[in-house]
């Protein structure tokens, strides 16, 4: 089974050492489930406007994919780094 990723850890550059920072993301996915379900009535509308067009179907998979992102983001690690500083931002 897949999990979400639950912590988020930043770390950025300091002046001899880099010091982190957890982001507990566990705790902003009750909001996101809230949001995502008062948005699924105007994601209804919008997917029968658009059937006519060609993109209905599009739009109803947007919800679906956006939480498949969500999912799959477990053990990301992005590495931005200019000339001496490096950041590091990694999902947990």
């Amino acid at each position: 089974m897949i999990w979400p990723p639950l912590l988020l850890h930043l770390v950025f550059p300091a002046c001899r050492r880099s010091w982190g920072l957890w982001l507990p993301l566990f705790l902003i996915y009750p909001i996101l489930l809230a949001l995502s379900l008062l948005a699924l009535p105007f994601l209804l509308i919008a997917a029968l406007c658009l059937w006519h067009f060609g993109y209905g179907r599009l739009t109803l998979m947007a919800l679906p994919g956006i939480w498949n992102v969500i999912w799959k983001a477990r053990g990301l690690e992005l590495n931005i780094g200019e000339k001496n500083r490096e950041y590091l931002i990694k999902f947990v």
